[in-house]
């Protein structure tokens, strides 16, 4: 199973109807416990748009062996590596090359590429 954060989201379930609004939400956070206890999910996509990362967002998913990070815009007061508790031991977080050297000290302890 995978997950993916997109950048937005909106509320029209696929329908288009003249009559009725459909509005864009820009996807900026992932809360705490977001993917608590899955044991399906094995990758995540995280969307540019994302600004924050709360702890324990993805704990106990022992099946996640990869974390796709799309954003620039994470810093030590918006993400720490607690937001990865108790998940697998082997798990790889993907990050853009601009950013590698910081989401290292970030995300220290785990394996950054």
């Amino acid at each position: 199973m995978s997950t993916q954060i997109n950048n937005s989201i909106d509320n029209s379930n696929g329908y288009h109807n003249r009559n009725q609004s459909f509005f864009r939400y820009k996807v900026t956070s992932v809360a705490a416990k977001a993917v608590k206890n899955n044991k399906k999910v094995k990758s995540v996509v995280i969307g540019a748009n994302v600004k924050s990362i709360s702890n324990n967002a993805f704990y106990k998913c022992p099946a996640l062996k990869t974390v796709k990070i799309k954003t620039t815009k994470l810093t030590k007061k918006t993400a720490s590596k607690k937001a990865f508790k108790a998940v697998n031991k082997k798990m790889v977080i993907k990050v853009p090359k601009k950013v590698k050297k910081t989401y290292a000290k970030i995300f220290k302890g785990l394996k950054v590429k």
